[in-house]
């Protein structure tokens, strides 16, 4: 019997106060965070990117109550479980190697608009078409979750975890990249 100690991990979605208008095309969009759940009571530790496509985006970890506990809460679906002594270190080191998402867009005073940049600040020519606009939603479900997952510091739920919830996460064998929607998603079984 394993006397490894665990904490869950979800995908925590939150509703936004406002819809990026640039962003309306496609699913409605939340922020996106990664949940760890290190006390009895559903808190923990919020994992995610904050800032804008203005001035570009950073990764931030902060303390957070259990998502459900708040009023913008969306959804949480369980990734699985990392080890207590590999948290918060080794889950850190991992998701701050994940880039955040640049400076996208900047005011062009020759044209008094808001246009498509380069993260170097410089506009993208005639001939150049711009990369699609990625924020917290890409960075959490395209680059953070799949690199915890890559990396093997999320497990599997089991018998033997030290329950933070009472919800079973699934195995890891249950997210699969999704090609038409370019990112991992949760498999539910049926498709």
């Amino acid at each position: 019997m394993s006397t490894a100690r665990y904490y869950e991990v979800y995908k925590a979605s939150y509703r936004l106060g406002m819809q990026d208008p640039l962003m309306l095309a496609g699913p409605k969009r939340f922020h996106n965070s990664i949940f760890v759940v290190t006390n009895a009571d559903g808190s923990g530790w919020i994992h995610h990117v904050v800032g804008d496509l203005v001035s570009g985006c950073r990764y931030e970890r902060k303390k957070g109550r259990a998502p459900q506990d708040s009023d913008s809460h969306e959804i949480s679906i369980p990734l699985g479980r990392v080890r207590v002594e590999d948290y918060p270190q080794a889950s850190e080191n991992i998701m701050m190697t994940v880039p955040p998402p640049p400076r996208q867009r900047m005011f062009n005073p020759a044209t008094y608009t808001t246009m498509p940049c380069k993260p170097d600040g410089t506009f993208y020519k005639a001939h150049e078409t711009p990369i699609p606009y990625w924020k917290y939603t890409e960075w959490t479900e395209q680059k953070a979750i799949p690199a915890l997952l890559q990396s093997g510091l999320i497990h599997p739920s089991g018998a033997e975890t030290q329950a933070s919830s009472a919800a079973a996460a699934p195995s890891t064998d249950d997210w699969v990249w999704d090609q038409d929607r370019g990112q991992y998603r949760h498999w539910d079984g049926n498709s």
